[in-house]
């Protein structure tokens, strides 16, 4: 599945013009020579409330829902193995492109790099040592010893894929290179670059 990846700036501006939109959209204007009274003097069904008078923060309401879109869309059923060193494994692992500060054209091509440390496929039983490479965009890294979730923020690699391509909307990205057992639980090995993605 092909992924674009936009920055959280974007998506907050562009979910508060929607609110806007929105707001303006619901005002009631009272026709041409109507009383906002009946004749009989009834005041009739209460009036809204002017649209200056909503509370609603857009930038929280944006945040909301990034928030739903990144809900978890698989749970991750794998537990720890108890031969398993997470928080002081051997090896590293790192970005070899792109570098740190680096700015590229979506697709990135991003080329991942494991010392000491055996890169296979997802689905076995864990093994010290052994795993598969995530690239992580605009979120922290998974704590070691937790179960690295499936969102459209978290790049899962389970085939043992060390070269990769993702597409990005131009802007800053935070991403964070995590390694994992067979179980996706995650490992203290991890790299973190800032990139800037910008138009050819």
């Amino acid at each position: 599945m092909t992924r674009t990846y936009s920055t959280r700036r974007r998506l907050l501006a562009a979910s508060g013009a929607i609110g806007l939109t929105a707001v303006a959209g619901c005002t009631d204007a009272v026709p041409d020579g109507e009383d906002e009274d009946d004749e009989d003097g009834d005041e009739g069904e209460p009036e809204a409330e002017p649209a200056t008078d909503v509370e609603d923060d857009p930038e929280e309401e944006a945040l909301d829902d990034e928030a739903e879109e990144e809900e978890v869309e698989e749970e991750v059923e794998g537990e720890p193995a108890e031969d398993v060193d997470y928080e002081g494994p051997d090896g590293s692992v790192s970005f070899a492109e792109p570098e740190d500060g680096d700015e590229v054209t979506s697709p990135v091509e991003i080329v991942m790099e494991a010392d000491d440390f055996e890169v296979e496929s997802a689905g076995g039983e864990p093994e010290d040592g052994q795993g598969h490479l995530h690239v992580l965009v605009d979120v922290d890294c998974v704590e070691p010893g937790e179960p690295i979730p499936f969102t459209d923020r978290h790049n899962h690699f389970g085939d043992g894929e060390t070269e990769v391509e993702l597409d990005f909307e131009p802007g800053e990205y935070d991403l964070c290179l995590q390694a994992s057992d067979a179980g996706h639980i995650a490992y203290d090995l991890t790299d973190e670059i800032s990139i800037t993605v910008v138009e050819e």
